[in-house]
Formats: structure tokens, sequence, C-alpha cells
């Protein structure tokens, strides 16, 4: 805490206004959009934008970009990523479980102990050729390794749920919502500070 410059009380204040907001933003999204007609009127109308946007995925990642000897061996480093993920996709061909070699090989600590899966992301998030290969894969379908700017993957193609879509439309309106009235805030307080003088 002393690197952030914080006390104690500070900290306290910071996680109680973290946790109202999200209690405030949980509210906001169950009263402008109760489970019900409104809501499904909401699904139908935004699934064609977010199915053109978003895609729910797996991976098997290998790091490359970092990898602490990638500054002194770029191309090795690549290599034996390249090699590692080969080898990996020999392993799936071979009828091995994606999730088994996902816990195992994947070194994208977040997916990792979740089999390998991204949940639904941006298509791009992992770059545009990570999208072309993800968008050429049939559901339930895995690619041969891709490389990104950070590495290379393995890319298994998944369906993209009610929930899923739920999850991105409850999101991109309480954004929404939020800079909203982060703006109409900030309005207020220049008025006050003009007010004052």
């Amino acid at each position: 805490m002393e690197t952030l410059g914080i006390d104690m009380q500070e900290l306290r204040v910071g996680i109680a206004n973290d946790l109202g907001a999200r209690r405030c933003l949980a509210a906001y999204w169950q009263k402008e959009y109760p489970a019900g007609e409104k809501r499904e009127a909401l699904l139908r109308d935004e699934t064609p934008r977010i199915e053109r946007t978003y895609a729910n995925a797996s991976h098997i990642f290998l790091n490359t970009f970092q990898n602490q000897r990638f500054g002194e061996d770029p191309e090795g480093v690549r290599d034996r990523a390249r090699d590692a993920a080969e080898a990996a996709w020999r392993r799936l061909k071979a009828g091995e479980s994606f999730e088994s070699v996902a816990r195992e090989l994947s070194e994208d600590t977040i997916s990792k102990p979740k089999g390998g899966h991204l949940g639904c992301i941006p298509r791009e998030a992992l770059g545009k050729q990570f999208a072309e290969d993800l968008e050429a894969l049939k559901l339930g379908q895995f690619g041969r390794p891709v490389e990104s700017p950070w590495g290379f993957h393995i890319i298994r193609r998944e369906p993209l749920t009610d929930a899923d879509l739920l999850q991105v439309l409850r999101q991109d309106s309480v954004n929404r919502w939020w800079t909203e009235e982060e703006q109409r805030l900030q309005a207020e307080a220049q008025i006050e500070l003009g007010d004052g003088k």
C-alpha cells in the first residue's frame, strides 16, 4: 500500500465504493432490462450485431512475446513455440481432449485452468490472424497452430450461447450508462465550481 500512497482507511473506502458501484450497475441492468419480454426483445434485436463482432473460443497458447529469452533469440523462441504448438496439435488430432491438452500445455494462465476456454471475446481481441482463423472454423472444430503478435494459438470455435450474448449486452449497457453518469457528474461539478466564483 505504501507504493500506492494510500493507507488502510483509503483502501477500505475504495473497496466499498467499488462494491457499491457494482451493486448499482447490477440494479440498473435489472431495472432497464428485467428478465422477460424486454430482455428477450433486446437479445433478438442485438444478436446479429454481437455475432458480427464477438465470438466464443478456446485456445492452447504458446507464448513468445513474454518469453525472457525473446530479446536475445527471437527466432529460437518462435521455433520452439511453433514446434510445441505443432506437437500439441498432433495430440489433438490423435484424439486427446482439447481441455486436457490446454490444461497441460497452454501458457495462458487465465484460460488454462478452464481447459483453454476464453469465453465470449471481441473477434479481433487477439489479432487479425486469430480472428480470420477463428472465422474459418466450424463450431467445435479446432485449427492448425496460428501465430499472433503474442505467440502461437491452437483455436477452437465454440457456440455463442444466449448467456454469452446477454453478458455482452449487459456489459455494453452498463458501460454506456456508467459513461453517461460520469459525464453528468462532471458537468454538475463544473457548474458547482462555476457557481462558487
